[in-house]
């Protein structure tokens, strides 16, 4: 029998900084217990006793531990669906985009840094269709709405199936997984995928056989699970272990098995997919911990097998089984079900959470450390919620109105909460952006009208209008706009995470230039056009920070115009001074000697509400 790292030892080592193992492969392999090897017992863990007292052994490095100060940001909100990795999460908003928050050692967090986030960051490139999200130990991936799957993070085993094993900051796609894809999963150093056939795929780490297609090899890019090319519904995965759910609600694992977690009475790993005792029918929902498996059944109870050392299996021991057990008290009224490392917790049908098994840092919710090898209801979550999800030492759910909730370990701000503090009760994710919103300066905008036709220089200019104009007159001169801001109160270190310009219509003048000049093109200024704040002629013409940098189209919404920038003009917010745009059509004349203009409002309107504005979001680092 292969024993592994009692879960003290690995509460240390999973941090994710550290490198070195107690238990060696061969320790591994040869029997040799975890107190063998490294002296500590349940005694130890419990005492408190700090890790080199423990183990004799000084860390390689220490994971700098920083305390954020709490915030008065409101809750995060808007969220379809979670999931939790080793000590980062990431939320699914109702606009299928990606947040994600915690350790980002590995790029994880997929913000496009190694910078750990005390609060939820967009994944780059992921700010609309994504239908699921899934997390292992230190990468994350995500199904797009079209049925592909692109992943990020640590990529040592392949884990992220794009071929390589190069560590990716932001995602990339799986290879040859494109489309056809309907459920994701991801183990601690592997992922699979259910195809939109019902068979399964998986990549990644494959040492103990948890990729199922009958060998040991780690493989860069999916594999079909042996035996598993359809009737498949769910998948879930573990450790270094793999399971599903088949159409006909029998359960099916495969990987490493030393403490029972594959169910199949036996402590042999498996390198293709076996059947779990007693569950050949009447499940409906499958979860994996790190040594533990655990399925709903159609009764909606619970049960659970394998390691079972604080209690995680919930049926009052801390025996480890081979074949499924009840969990006590949850023969029923069970709606959805969610594992940790060590520990599980279920969501009952009136939205309540109750967890069980190791505690050490709160992640049970019941305000305390004392670990429960029964269930216990989850402090302040009696109902409310509508999914749950477990990382290594803390627990998340959403609330039924779409906010986050987090307990647990907080040493890298997995919690979300702005700080690092550890909560043994539930404490809301919050959302780190600030939004600040600006008017056009009346005195330093107005319109610029060329000289000539084809001059393309300014010859005559508006700085106090209470409109300014786009198109061209009846000389075939083009109309352009400068927008000034003053964008100075933003803080020195703010993130911008989003920039959005709208304009008012204030009339029109001979035919819509929309139709006949295409679109508004808007050039961005980070300072001033001229080398002067106020309007001047040469503004017409003047270099900009980055031209077209975005395109304003004929779909105004009550009479107001918009373009939202992409990341890419983010730089050119001045966070010192003005931000300046010059707005402009993207034919400058149609040729038939007629005024084809639109007028817009200006700052120097008497209603602020109808000037130019401009609102940026950002957050803190």
């Amino acid at each position: 029998m292969i024993m592994k790292p009692h879960p003290l030892f690995l509460n240390i080592l999973l941090i994710g900084v550290f490198s070195f193992s107690l238990l060696t492969p061969e320790d591994r392999r040869s029997g040799a217990s975890p107190e063998d090897v490294s002296g500590a017992s349940p005694e130890d863990r419990r005492s408190g006793a700090s890790p080199e007292l423990v183990f004799g052994v000084t860390p390689p490095m220490r994971m700098p531990v920083t305390f954020g100060t709490p915030t008065a940001l409101p809750p995060l909100l808007n969220i379809a669906a979670i999931a939790a990795g080793g000590y980062h999460n990431c939320a699914l908003t109702s606009g299928g985009g990606v947040k994600c928050w915690g350790l980002n050692g590995n790029g994880q967090l997929g913000d496009g840094t190694t910078t750990n986030r005390l609060t939820p960051v967009n994944v780059s490139g992921l700010a609309s269709g994504v239908s699921a999200i899934t997390a292992g130990r230190t990468h994350t991936c995500a199904l797009t709405a079209g049925g592909g799957v692109k992943c990020w993070g640590y990529n040592g085993y392949g884990q992220l199936g794009d071929g390589t094993t190069t560590e990716r900051t932001t995602p990339v796609n799986v290879s040859g997984l494109a489309i056809g894809v309907s459920a994701i999963a991801a183990g601690y150093y592997h992922t699979c995928a259910r195809t939109s056939g019902g068979g399964v795929k998986c990549w990644g780490q494959n040492d103990y056989g948890q990729l199922g297609d009958g060998t040991t090899t780690s493989r860069l890019t999916p594999v079909d699970v042996s035996g598993l090319a359809s009737g498949v519904s769910a998948i879930t995965g573990g450790g270094e272990h793999t399971c599903a759910l088949t159409s006909g609600g029998g359960v099916k694992c495969w990987g490493a098995n030393w403490y029972g977690q594959l169910g199949d009475g036996t402590t042999t790993s498996r390198t293709t997919p076996v059947d779990v005792s007693g569950l050949a029918s009447g499940v409906s929902a499958i979860i994996s911990g790190f040594e533990h498996t655990c399925a709903l059944t159609a009764g909606v109870g619970v049960k659970c097998w394998g390691l079972n050392s604080v209690g995680q299996l919930g049926d009052g021991t801390t025996t480890n089984r081979l074949t499924p057990v009840d969990v006590s008290g949850l023969a029923s009224g069970i709606s959805t079900i969610a594992a940790g490392y060590w520990h599980t917790c279920a969501r009952t049908a009136g939205g309540g959470v109750k967890c069980w098994g190791y505690n050490i840092s709160g992640q049970l919710g019941d305000g305390t450390t004392t670990d429960r090898y029964t269930p216990v209801i989850v402090s302040g979550l009696a109902s409310g919620t509508s999914a749950i999800t477990a990382g290594y030492a803390h627990t998340c759910a959403r609330t039924a109105g779409g906010g986050v909730k987090c307990w647990g370990l907080n040493s890298v701000g997995q919690l979300g909460d702005g700080t690092t503090t550890e909560s043994h009760t539930p404490v809301d994710v919050v959302d780190p952006t600030l939004t600040k919103s600006y008017r056009s300066t009346g005195s330093q905008d107005g319109w610029v009208l060329e000289s000539s036709e084809t001059s393309s220089a300014g010859g005559a200019m508006n700085s106090a209008a209470t409109v300014f104009s786009l198109g061209d007159d009846a000389s075939n001169r083009q109309y352009r706009a400068i927008l000034s801001f003053n964008t100075s109160s933003l803080p020195d270190d703010a993130v911008i995470t989003s920039a959005r310009l709208k304009i008012k219509k204030q009339g029109l003048v001979g035919t819509d230039p929309f139709t006949t000049h295409n679109n508004i093109l808007v050039d961005v200024r980070k300072g001033a056009f001229g080398g002067s704040n106020a309007l001047q002629l040469t503004d017409f013409q003047a270099a900009a920070s980055k031209n077209a940098a975005g395109t304003i189209k004929n779909t105004p919404s009550s009479g107001w115009y918009s373009l939202t920038f992409n990341s890419s003009a983010f730089t050119y917010i001045n966070l010192t001074g003005v931000t300046q745009f010059r707005l402009r059509f993207a034919i400058d004349d149609n040729n038939d000697h007629g005024a084809d203009y639109l007028k817009f409002y200006s700052g120097n309107y008497s209603s602020v509400s109808f000037r130019p504005l401009l609102v940026i979001q950002y957050y803190m680092p």
